[in-house]
């Protein structure tokens, strides 16, 4: 049987079977054979046996117990977890913005690159009007857009140039199982998501628009501009 002692200031404590006693009252009479009783003294490091002897022995709060591994590990698992969300957030905000600022190329380009033949690519132009063509039963649109160029500081008079100048390259788009949108209208941009087949025709699977201020509205003006 092993006795450990503990000491502080000039209090005597022993730990006996894993349980921590406080020292009281000694007396002379029925020295326990395995109980010593020990002292320290503050002036000296020395540790000085000084009898066997009979002790009260009141068990007290054992302090400075460690913590349980088990809490450390369920902690490590909620820091961990907590990096992945916010890692998850991270990559939906990132993934979100690229989306919106998604490259893509112009009517010219895909044109002139046979080897946009059969990939898929996403294309911008300006909406003609007069070429919308929209089965209801069937849900296909037809249309046709013109090229604009990919950085412009007036989109609106940009989308209206593209459409009155013959000579913008032009590309016949084809959208089947959609619902004509309010927005596919004259001078409207399209941005499209599909293959260029051997056809020449754009097979669009996504199909977005966006319609600014209609350069019409200022055109008398720019007209007057130009006659003086």
């Amino acid at each position: 049987m092993s006795t450990c002692f503990y000491f502080a200031a000039k209090n005597i404590y022993v730990a006996h079977n894993h349980d921590i006693y406080h020292q009281q009252n000694i007396t002379d009479s029925n020295i326990p054979k395995h109980f010593y009783l020990v002292s320290l003294y503050e002036s000296s490091n020395r540790i000085k046996v000084i009898k066997m002897t009979d002790i009260t022995w009141e068990k007290v709060e054992q302090r400075g117990t460690p913590v349980p591994s088990g809490n450390k590990t369920e902690r490590l698992k909620f820091i961990i977890g907590g990096l992945l969300i916010f890692a998850a957030i991270g990559y939906l905000i990132v993934m979100g913005t690229l989306n919106n600022t998604q490259y893509f190329i112009t009517v010219d380009e895909l044109l002139s690159n046979p080897e946009y033949i059969g990939q898929t690519v996403r294309i911008s132009g300006a909406v003609i009007g007069e070429t919308i063509q929209y089965d209801s039963q069937n849900l296909i649109i037809d249309f046709t857009i013109a090229h604009i160029p990919k950085d412009t500081d007036n989109l609106a008079y940009t989308l209206y140039q593209a459409v009155q100048d013959p000579q913008a390259a032009r590309l016949q788009v084809h959208v089947e199982n959609q619902v004509k949108p309010d927005l596919l209208k004259n001078e409207a941009q399209a941005i499209l998501t599909g293959t260029l087949g051997d056809d020449g025709v754009f097979y669009a699977t996504e199909l977005l628009l966006k319609c600014p201020s209609r350069y019409e509205d200022v055109a008398p003006d720019q007209v007057s501009d130009e006659g003086v």
